[in-house]
């Protein structure tokens, strides 16, 4: 870390909500390029309510699950940073 980091007020982004909002961005690209090559072309114009609260819903159902499943993954790298953050360099042999 150089000097300029070190005085830096930035806010800390944690790997998880980095990880998520990735995530999150990718599959709503996804689903949107999905629902556009895929689909049969039966949308009505304009969009009925009916059918874009299908879309919005999906969405929101993917990016939940999405949010759920990558807590869990780095759930163990939170723990090992809380550790490491406890432990006391010079203290040899107590964490």
């Amino acid at each position: 870390m150089s000097s300029d980091d070190a005085g830096s007020s930035r806010s800390y982004t944690s790997l998880f909500w980095r990880v998520f909002a990735t995530n999150a961005v990718v599959l709503s690209l996804a689903a949107a390029v999905t629902v556009v090559v895929l689909s049969p072309g039966v949308f009505s114009q304009p969009v009925a309510v009916k059918e874009l609260a299908i879309l919005i819903g999906a969405l929101a159902v993917m990016v939940v699950v999405n949010l759920l499943l990558v807590r869990r993954i780095v759930a163990p790298l939170g723990e090992l940073m809380a550790l490491m953050r406890s432990a006391d360099l010079c203290a040899r042999g107590r964490v």
